[in-house]
């Protein structure tokens, strides 16, 4: 994900003080909430959906046309399961038209805006409101707590973020300080280190700072270790790694908590749902943020399907009155949960979560290039719609791109070309770009952005992309 350029202007400071009393109420207002029982948390949900369909409706082009291609209207749409009604919109839907999607409402009000890095194949555009991100803000506080059960304390523990510089984090911290007094728990005296940086020197700085836990980019976290661990240097070994918008290896995962003794966590957030789940102390499971979203698994054709069976997971977010995503099949696969969690918290519990898991870049040098890092590079090169960064030898790339012509085919394949190697740190390596009319999915039906056939030094055939 990447983040607006653009600071936010500082509210005034009633009304920071205004937002920083709704935050502290929303964190009162849902401290019980994980240990609720089932029908208070299934009431909750449907007073949510009810609020945001009428709101939709009466605000959101893409949302009032459809109900009304469909002879729908909000009283039709009551609880949690009768968003299926609604028509599944895809990620294609929301990158060709980001304004069908943002409610009319909003027009005068200060916003977040974000732009996914297009890991699913589109960059996408999305507002979030101020309520909406300070309930996400408050949601935060079960994080922290299961954090705290894992590490066993509530104070003094270190955290080192592994985060690109510029990111969606960044853009986030940026809003909660220009509109409320509350200082971020993620930012206060924390530290970070970038993918984009050598693993030398961010082996240096976790030496340094000792952190007990590691939370950002899993991918990363684990390449690092394993660099260290080949190369014969020292490391040091926090507590816990707490990862979120990827997927972790499975391989990357047991080298972790097997050759280190690490406890591997992970949370589920995107720019379209800034909490979506987040895993329990136990592990083998996340737990759905049910205030701030609904969550389903669905068929091929958008039916849901039961618990344990796998499938497409479906979102509608609850909270934000300015991008509406209502049934919104977000790309990622898993299955729901069918038996109760040994943690006791009674939220929904997705499983078998299957995220991107866009393959890191293998250098030549030993070093890696994080996915994050090189879309947001090629991503803004105008016009383009839609890629795929094939790692062919480890100094041989292949960019397929489908773009809308706003640059000529030879100014487009310079432009990417440049964007690349700049990404790549001025590397020597040979850049071949493919223009495409469309890029489709692979056989499974999942689309991957980066692609390298590189293990270890040493090239791979790709089944999934030959």
């Amino acid at each position: 994900m990447t983040a607006s350029l653009a600071a936010p202007a500082r509210a005034t400071l009633p009304s920071r003080l205004s937002w920083t009393a709704f935050t502290l109420q929303e964190v009162v207002r849902g401290w019980r909430l994980p240990y609720a029982p089932a029908a208070r948390i299934d009431a909750l949900q449907a007073r949510r959906v009810r609020a945001i369909v009428a709101h939709a409706y009466a605000t959101v082009p893409f949302y009032r046309d459809a109900m009304n291609e469909r002879g729908l209207v909000p009283g039709d749409i009551r609880s949690a399961a009768d968003l299926s009604l609604l028509p599944l919109v895809t990620g294609a839907a929301l990158a060709a038209d980001p304004w069908r999607f943002r409610s009319t409402a909003v027009a005068h009000e200060p916003l977040l805006e974000l732009t996914t890095s297009g890991t699913t194949g589109h960059a996408k555009r999305i507002w979030w409101d101020r309520a909406a991100v300070f309930r996400a803000r408050a949601a935060g506080v079960h994080q922290r707590r299961i954090i705290s059960e894992i590490l066993g304390r509530s104070r003094g523990s270190r955290v080192l973020l592994v985060v690109r510089r510029g990111g969606t984090g960044d853009d986030v911290r940026a809003f909660h300080d220009a509109h409320s007094l509350l200082a971020d728990p993620s930012a206060s005296g924390i530290a970070a280190i970038s993918p984009e940086d050598a693993f030398e020197h961010n082996r240096s700085i976790v030496n340094h700072l000792r952190p007990d836990v590691l939370m950002g980019f899993g991918s990363y976290v684990g390449a690092l270790y394993r660099w260290a661990q080949r190369s014969g240097r020292a490391i040091h070994v926090p507590k816990l790694v707490w990862h979120g918008g990827e997927q972790l290896p499975d391989v990357d995962a047991e080298l972790l908590a097997q050759r280190f003794g690490i406890a591997v966590r992970s949370s589920y957030q995107a720019c379209e749902a800034l909490r979506i789940a987040v895993e329990c102390p136990p592990g083998g499971g996340l737990h759905v943020y049910a205030d701030q979203v609904v969550v389903r698994i669905a068929d091929d054709a958008g039916r849901t399907v039961a618990p344990g069976q796998r499938g497409q997971v479906v979102l509608s977010c609850l909270t934000n009155r300015a991008t509406v995503l209502l049934n919104y099949a977000i790309g990622d696969v898993a299955s729901m949960a069918s038996e109760p969690c040994a943690c006791g918290r009674t939220l929904p519990r997705l499983e078998r979560l299957e995220g991107r898991a866009d393959d890191l870049v293998r250098l030549p040098d030993g070093e890696v290039a994080h996915d994050s890092v090189l879309l947001s590079r090629l991503y803004a090169v105008p016009g383009v719609v839609r890629l795929q960064l094939v790692q062919e030898t480890l100094d041989r790339f292949t960019i397929r791109v489908a773009h809308t012509a706003e640059l000529d085919e030879a100014t487009l394949r310079e432009r990417l070309t440049s964007a690349l190697r700049d990404a790549l740190g001025g590397r020597d390596v040979r850049i071949d770009v493919a223009i495409a009319d469309r890029l489709a999915p692979d056989a499974s039906g999942k689309f991957r952005t980066v692609v390298s056939r590189v293990r270890d030094g040493a090239t791979t055939v790709d089944s999934a992309t030959r």
